[in-house]
């Protein structure tokens, strides 16, 4: 791909990068997505000349590959923001825009855990241990909370206040938002205190003494739902904050409550757990009203 002759391709990207990091301040997950994508896209149009050509062979290679609609969704927006700060550095013209198909929104409903599940997973971990222990606590900061993973794992121990019973988390944006605890996961939280090494200043840690990763708290929900034969069910860290909010909704909170408690900037965001709720509504109708099968 060739943008500028006076500059690689590469360098536009990593430009960009930057720019998504420090001013835009997206996470650092998030712009490794954006890097993979980027340079993926580099890599296959690199022979082609015009953008608009480039954009047309990607979409179709995306699809020969077998990449899902959302997939590819994802895909071309990045490339649609990358050549958005193009056209504002002065690289690319306004009439590079026009290049981009209409991308369809695809809301699929998330799996939902039911208490019943929730209630199973978070009763797998071993307290005894400090593992255990620690992954309990994990457990509880996902469902209990809402928590992403992105937030736990960067959770420090004093951003939990104790006399309050609040959390503070920081989320995507680097916007902060303090939450609520339950006397249930204050109870839980004391004893890790306890045992918790005084030299962290993460309260999730490894053995190392490190914070845990993103692909640690992903293997440890992975065991707890194999070890409960619910693994299965597609069972992520993300199904927690899914059936949190969920789970608020079908108790009558209300949705403005729950956007603020999951972090969302938008009510948008918020507003697809009506639709789970709504067909928890409908199911429970069919099966306890009298007239609901004739």
């Amino acid at each position: 791909m060739s943008l500028n002759k006076n500059r690689d391709s590469l360098q536009f990207i990593s430009d960009f990068l930057l720019f998504c990091q420090v001013e835009c301040q997206f996470s650092e997950h998030t712009c490794r997505s954006y890097d993979f994508d980027l340079r993926q896209f580099e890599k296959i149009v690199s022979h082609l000349g015009s953008f608009r050509e480039m954009l047309s062979f990607y979409v179709s290679w995306l699809n020969d590959q077998g990449y899902k609609d959302s997939t590819v969704n994802r895909k071309v927006s990045v490339v649609h923001s990358f050549s958005n700060y193009l056209i504002n550095e002065g690289v690319l013209t306004d009439s590079v825009a026009l290049s981009f198909p209409k991308i369809k929104n695809i809301h699929r409903l998330p799996y939902v855990l039911d208490v019943n599940h929730v209630d199973l997973l978070l009763s797998q971990p071993d307290v005894n241990t400090f593992f255990g222990l620690r992954d309990r606590v994990l457990l509880e900061c996902l469902y209990s909370v809402g928590l992403r993973v992105s937030e736990c794992i960067n959770i420090k121990v004093d951003d939990v206040d104790v006399d309050l019973m609040t959390i503070r988390v920081e989320g995507k944006g680097a916007r902060f938002r303090v939450v609520p605890l339950t006397l249930k996961v204050m109870d839980v939280l004391r004893t890790y205190f306890l045992c918790l090494d005084q030299s962290s200043c993460y309260l999730f840690c490894n053995k190392l003494g490190e914070k845990m990763t993103r692909q640690a708290v992903f293997y440890s929900v992975k065991k707890y739902a194999k070890a409960a034969n619910l693994e299965h069910t597609c069972i992520s860290p993300h199904s927690f904050r899914h059936a949190f909010a969920t789970h608020l909704i079908e108790g009558n909170a209300r949705l403005r409550d729950v956007q603020l408690l999951l972090g969302h900037s938008h009510v948008s965001s918020t507003q697809i757990y009506t639709t789970i709720s709504n067909n928890y509504v409908k199911s429970a109708y069919i099966q306890a009203h009298p007239r609901a099968m004739l």
